[in-house]
C-alpha cells in the first residue's frame, strides 16, 4: 500500500509541475520588452514594432502635439506649436484654421 500511495504522490507531483511548463507556444503571452502585436504593449502606452514594445512606431503614435516618431521614440518637431507659450519671446504660434498646431513666428 505504502509503494502505490508513494507512486501515486510521485505522478501527481510530475503532472504539477510540468502544468506549468512553457510549451512555446504562439497564443501565449509574451514577456516585455518582447511582443507579437500592439495589445502586448498597451499598458505602458507603446506599440509593438518588430516584435518589441517601442514608444511609436510612426509619428501617429505619439499622442503629445508637436511631436514625431524618430528612432522609435517621440521627439519635439523643431519650430511646432500648439500655443504662444511655445514659442521664443515676441512670437506667436500660428497656426491654420480648424489645426491644432502651427509654427512659431511673428505677425
Amino acid at each position: 500500500m505504502k509503494k502505490v500511495f508513494g507512486l501515486l504522490i510521485l505522478v501527481l507531483a510530475v503532472s504539477f509541475l510540468s502544468a506549468g511548463c512553457n510549451k512555446g507556444g504562439d497564443d501565449e503571452a509574451a514577456v516585455y520588452p518582447a511582443c507579437s502585436s500592439t495589445s502586448d504593449c498597451a499598458a505602458k502606452g507603446e506599440v509593438c514594432v518588430d516584435k518589441m514594445c517601442k514608444e511609436c512606431g510612426k509619428s501617429s503614435d505619439c499622442k503629445t502635439p508637436c511631436t514625431a516618431c524618430k528612432g522609435n521614440k517621440c521627439e519635439a518637431v523643431e519650430g511646432c506649436c500648439s500655443g504662444d507659450a511655445d514659442c521664443p519671446q515676441g512670437q506667436v504660434c500660428m497656426a491654420k484654421p480648424g489645426k491644432k498646431t502651427g509654427k512659431c513666428g511673428t505677425k
